[in-house]
């Protein structure tokens, strides 16, 4: 039988909702239980489709500055030590060799302004659940083979992507190939271009790999490059690509899911889920891997007393398997919950519309987001890989507590990849309200960032 419950946890900081997972061994589909906060559901923009607009050039020393080709599409230009003002006799080049993100290194720059996005307003069901949709959380900026000449760019972020350069490896035969800079990247933004190699205005550019090595691809513009060989990455020195790179050991697939198709009233699923909530679960997600690939958390889980379902203490030698179990968890099928505050078991990862809305509010993630995930790493009520451990009142315990007490230090010094500051569409979160009643019971209607309106805010 599925159990529903919740609890409450405020802090200066962070006040979450945490809401009840079901047993890992129950198919969540069918439960039925007691929602404390019936879901809230905030405005949200349409947004207005706008012109496709793709610049690109190539990145010199003087582009990084003025932006000519990627704003003209003009020609290539080479750059050189004497035109950029590199000092020769510094030998950074023979030391380290050519970087990519080095705007002194010549590399094909495009601005994907203007590009379609996914996730829009408007966008079907079965649109936004489709394959096409699922993304690697190790590579939220996720780049593939369509076919021998082309490739297909997808931004999964809520938040633009900045300075990001692409590589190329193909099987057998060459290894990491510098073959693309972009400059901007819009919030889940996608496209669709040719190898950088094969297109005209590129045809000067001498391609190297990440370590200066020049790279010789005249038999791959004759007759491209085989889909099922070629492999890609991303790299970057701005903070937020530094922060995506985190996410590398995480081997998590995010699919947003519709867990009622046949749209029961009767179970506790909403209907149907909405492009607002794929944005929102794309930046839960992301942030929840950068918490728990935080240096500090295991170390901190070491020092956490967990205990399993029959409340044995796991020793440390547990507590690293379960740390490479969460690394490894292979699917969330995303889907958003009534009745409950959150669904969680095998690939469930269940949320209610406010917890949704809140983790924005209240800094990273924790509670709800968490608990589900304990479910889904097998543990049950019993064990504090749900439910904390309050047995001592001055010493609660516990899996959603270590996350919260970390969570809270990223918020307080603004590390999460994504925010309220970044986060492209502030309409999805942001909860309008004229009183206290207007918001969930761990918010306030206090917000004054808007002249014209309040909004919820956490407590």
């Amino acid at each position: 039988m599925n159990t529903s419950c919740t609890f409450m946890r405020t802090t200066a900081v962070l006040s979450w909702l945490a809401g009840c997972g079901v047993d890992p061994t129950v198919d969540p589909a069918t439960g039925i239980g007691d929602d404390p906060e019936p879901g809230i559901q905030s405005g949200v923009d349409t947004e207005a489709g706008a012109d496709t607009k793709m610049n690109a050039g190539s990145s010199t020393s003087a582009d990084a500055e003025t932006g000519d080709h990627a704003e003209t599409g003009g020609d290539v230009e080479t750059s050189d030590d004497a035109e950029t003002g590199d000092d020769a006799e510094t030998g950074d080049d023979a030391e380290t060799g050519g970087d990519p993100n080095d705007a002194s290194v010549s590399l094909p720059e495009y601005d994907f302004e203007g590009v379609d996005r996914m996730f829009q307003d408007g966008a079907s069901v079965d649109d936004i659940t489709s394959d096409e949709r699922i993304f690697e959380i190790s590579n939220v900026l996720r780049i593939q083979a369509v076919d021998h000449r082309s490739i297909e760019i997808a931004n999964f972020a809520p938040t633009p992507i900045e300075d990001a350069t692409i590589t190329l490896s193909i099987d057998d035969k060459l290894d990491d190939v510098a073959l693309l800079r972009i400059k901007h990247m819009p919030a889940h933004g996608i496209v669709q271009i040719d190898y950088p190699f094969l297109d005209p205005q590129f045809e000067s550019v001498d391609f190297e790999d990440i370590h200066g090595n020049p790279v010789d691809l005249a038999d791959f513009v004759a007759e491209g490059v085989p889909p099922d060989q070629a492999s890609f990455s991303f790299t970057g020195e701005g903070a937020l690509i530094k922060k995506l790179m985190r996410l590398a050991e995480f081997d998590w697939k995010v699919h947003v899911f519709d867990f009622d198709p046949e749209d029961n009233p009767d179970n506790n699923w909403l209907e149907d889920p909405t492009p607002r909530h794929a944005r929102l679960f794309t930046g839960m997600l992301i942030n929840m891997a950068f918490l728990w690939a935080d240096e500090r958390f295991l170390p901190m889980l070491l020092d956490e007393p967990i205990h399993d379902n029959d409340h044995v203490e796991l020793t440390a030698a547990d507590k690293t398997l379960l740390y490479q179990k969460i690394k490894d968890m292979p699917l969330f099928n995303c889907g958003v919950v009534v009745n409950v505050s959150g669904l969680g078991g095998g690939n469930t990862f269940g949320m209610a519309n406010y917890v949704l809305n809140a983790y924005l509010y209240v800094g990273g993630v924790g509670g709800t987001p968490v608990h589900e995930s304990g479910h889904k790493l097998g543990y049950s009520h019993a064990s504090n890989m749900t439910y904390p451990d309050k047995t001592d009142p001055d010493h609660i315990t516990g899996f959603v507590e270590l996350s919260d007490r970390l969570s809270r230090l990223l918020t307080e010094a603004a590390e999460f990849p994504i925010s309220q500051a970044n986060y492209f569409e502030p309409s999805d979160h942001q909860i309008y309200c004229e009183e206290d009643s207007d918001c969930p019971t761990f918010m306030k209607c206090t917000g004054t960032e808007f002249a014209d309106q309040t909004y919820c805010e956490a407590k």
